[in-house]
Order: C-alpha cells, then sequence, then structure tokens
C-alpha cells in the first residue's frame, strides 16, 4: 500500500533501472531526499549511480 507522496516503479533491467535513476537526478533541487527501499539485489545501487 502507497501512501502519499510514495511512488512505486518497476524496472525490467538494470539498464532501465540506471536511466531512471539519471532521469530523476535531472529533476531533483538541492535539500531533495530520496529513500530508497527493498533487498540486496533490488537495484538500489543501480538506480543511484544512474
Amino acid at each position: 500500500m502507497l501512501r502519499e507522496g510514495e511512488l512505486d516503479i518497476i524496472s525490467h533491467s538494470a539498464e532501465q533501472t540506471a536511466r531512471l535513476g539519471a532521469r530523476l537526478g535531472k529533476l531533483l533541487r538541492p535539500g531533495d531526499v530520496i529513500c530508497l527501499t527493498g533487498d540486496m539485489g533490488a537495484g538500489k545501487t543501480v538506480f543511484s549511480s544512474g
């Protein structure tokens, strides 16, 4: 169940995950916070390196 301000996204490859991270990174402004959760291997590092 998502709470207000939360977003669930499903990626089908590491490349998609990295592209999403890069695109979202361009929208962020100083002070913005993104909390990534997931099991080991879920793609948090790939997302944040994009």
